[in-house]
């Protein structure tokens, strides 16, 4: 997965709002909105992937969870298995 922060925009220098006034290689407006947007959107889309990813890792979890009951069910089943063997053995010698 890429870096996170490979995906942000960098903040632009700006001189707007400092005291004194704005010089010439301030943003305008116009720029500043369309900076303020495509922030939104990145993080729009970040926030979108880590939904993802964590419905991703649940999803992960539930298969490895279904396959311990599995393997558990097994070991039950083949524990049966041995307990009817030893009983109907034990039946035989009774005989």
């Amino acid at each position: 997965m890429a870096d996170p922060n490979s995906l942000l925009m960098p903040v632009p220098a700006t001189t707007a709002g400092v005291e004194g006034g704005t010089t010439g290689g301030g943003m305008g407006d116009d720029e500043r909105m369309r900076y303020i947007e495509m922030r939104k959107a990145e993080l729009s889309y970040r926030e979108q992937e880590l939904a993802v990813e964590a419905k991703a890792l649940e999803v992960t979890m539930k298969e490895l969870e279904l396959e311990h009951m599995r393997e558990l069910h097994q070991l039950r089943v083949q524990l049966k298995e041995i307990e009817i063997s030893i009983l109907m053995s034990q039946e035989d010698q009774l005989q």
